[in-house]
């Protein structure tokens, strides 16, 4: 009886020690999975939390998609109403190619005016035809600047109204353009 007693008893202490040691690596792992969770929502915070720019200033972008460094410049902003009344944004940009290579900026680069109305945003695209050296080769080190020109209805309504580059990707960057109603 007493050999049975002490079997038991030794069994549980050793229970009782590998639980304790098993309790402290998943403590330890919930400490390491809660610091990457709080890492990962910093890291989404920051991305949430990017730079926004103004009217007048320069950022230096990245293009995602195509992998090349350029410089854009929003040197003025203008919202101006058409012939047939709808509200037109004429944005003025500079373009420089920092790049080692030449390219053609309406092939690899876009812009888009983000017209957000409460928890809406629509994406406009700019009339091409309006900045001609888009269509142009931007050789290393050369600058282009002409007027991006938006057109539509829904910018009278917007809350807020913004210039993005590389829209929807981890390399967006953005200017505040300033609402005139």
């Amino acid at each position: 009886m007493m050999k049975k007693f002490l079997f038991f008893l030794i069994l549980m202490v050793g229970l009782i020690i590998a639980g304790c040691s098993d309790d402290t690596k998943d403590q330890s792992g919930n400490n390491d999975s809660s610091n990457q969770q709080a890492e990962t929502e910093q890291t989404s915070n920051e991305k949430s939390e990017k730079e926004v720019y103004e009217v007048g200033d320069t950022a230096q972008l990245h293009s995602g998609t195509y992998g090349f460094p350029f410089v854009a410049t929003v040197n003025s902003y203008k919202l101006k109403t058409n012939s047939n009344g709808v509200p037109t944004s004429v944005i003025n940009v500079t373009i420089k190619n920092t790049n080692k290579d030449a390219f053609i900026p309406k092939n690899k680069i876009s812009a888009q005016v983000l017209v957000k109305d409460g928890d809406h945003t629509l994406s406009l695209n700019a009339k091409r035809d309006k900045f001609n050296a888009l269509s142009k080769k931007l050789k290393p080190g050369e600058e282009i600047t002409g007027n991006l020109v938006y057109s539509s209805s829904y910018i009278k309504e917007a809350d807020k109204l913004f210039l993005a580059y590389e829209y929807m990707s981890t390399e967006e960057t953005r200017w505040k353009l300033p609402l005139e109603k």
